[in-house]
């Protein structure tokens, strides 16, 4: 597709797409060759997490970027990008290479309610939400006027 067949809107979404790239680009250098998250990332730049994946990943693809370090998160390890053309980190083997971690005792099931009992918890919880925003339909202060209670 040629730059002149762009309508308006096609060239704007274009140019958008150039500028942020160019800013998370330009956001990975400085970080240096440590590297930073996509988390870190999103923040920095103030673009949203869906958007800045795409980014990221096309990098990645393209061999702009690269897998540097690898940061632990909880019970995930989260990718660290940096600029260049280098092989990527790998993974290693086991509980904390990206997969789940494997918890020692079994899980206790919950207990099962029946069905009668399940129903008035559900019907309390559903009242209990309906209490929360009820309004009268008359001023309480003013029911009396209108002689009928509230």
């Amino acid at each position: 597709m040629y730059v002149e067949a762009l309508n308006a809107r096609q060239q704007a979404h274009k140019e958008r797409r150039e500028a942020m790239h160019a800013q998370v680009l330009d956001t990975i250098r400085s970080a240096g060759p440590d590297g930073i998250t996509r988390k870190e990332l999103a923040h920095r730049t103030g673009i949203g997490q869906s958007s800045l994946n795409a980014v990221v990943s096309g990098m990645h693809r393209s061999k702009l970027v690269h897998v540097c370090g690898l940061e632990e998160r909880g019970t995930t390890l989260t990718e660290k990008f940096a600029v260049g053309d280098l092989p990527n980190v790998k993974r290693g083997k086991g509980a904390r290479a990206g997969g789940p971690v494997q918890r020692r005792g079994k899980r206790r099931e919950a207990p099962q309610l029946e069905d009668e009992q399940a129903a008035k918890i559900e019907a309390h919880k559903r009242h209990q939400r309906w209490a929360k925003t009820w309004v009268p339909h008359a001023d309480p202060a003013a029911a009396w006027l209108l002689g009928r209670a509230v």
